[in-house]
């Protein structure tokens, strides 16, 4: 976009709504992931204590792969939990910035965006100061919304990690059921 400062209003409508969405999702996305991981693991579990048992009943190829279809699911529930943490983060940090940035910025005479940066920056480790870095690159280029889209883009990487998760369960008990004796 030419000029972004044209459409402010409806940058910051678009803003808000990224950022509202991520926030209402991603709880009840992590939390539905956990009673997820929590009601497989423990079937699982049970189904492992007893396999003696399990086995006259169920065919054992099929118990080994419903077993690797339970860890995938776990894998990505751990996955969209770790995501959940991450994009909670950023909500939180991006308030943050937009209340107290232009307020410090308006208060100091001589706010130094580069001294700001590098003490930003020396707290995160390597993987997060490069997204940060390069966030930080496209709002100085007029990008104003570049961390708003970073974090709804988390946030709807935890719903792709959490479907996957769901396909992941459904297989694991689909796999399990199509190997009872009959």
């Amino acid at each position: 976009m030419k000029n972004p400062s044209k459409y402010a209003t409806e940058r910051e409508i678009a803003s808000d709504i990224l950022l509202q969405t991520s926030a209402i999702a991603t709880p009840l996305l992590s939390t539905f992931s956990a009673w997820l991981m929590a009601g497989l693991g423990a079937a699982f579990t049970l189904l492992v204590a007893n396999i003696d048992s399990i086995v006259k009943y169920v065919l054992a190829h099929n118990f080994r792969w419903a077993l690797l279809w339970f860890a995938a699911s776990l894998l990505t529930g751990l996955a969209a939990r770790f995501l959940s943490v991450v994009v909670s983060a950023s909500l939180t940090s991006n308030a943050v910035f937009s209340e107290r940035l232009p307020k410090a910025i308006q208060a100091a005479p001589s706010f130094s965006l580069p001294a700001f940066k590098h003490f930003y920056f020396s707290g995160l480790f390597l993987p997060y100061k490069c997204v940060a870095n390069k966030t930080f690159a496209k709002v100085q280029r007029g990008d104003l919304m570049a961390s708003h889209r970073l974090t709804a883009k988390a946030s709807q990487l935890q719903a792709i990690l959490v479907l996957l998760q769901i396909v992941c369960s459904t297989a694991s008990i689909l796999v399990l059921a199509s190997g009872v004796k009959v």
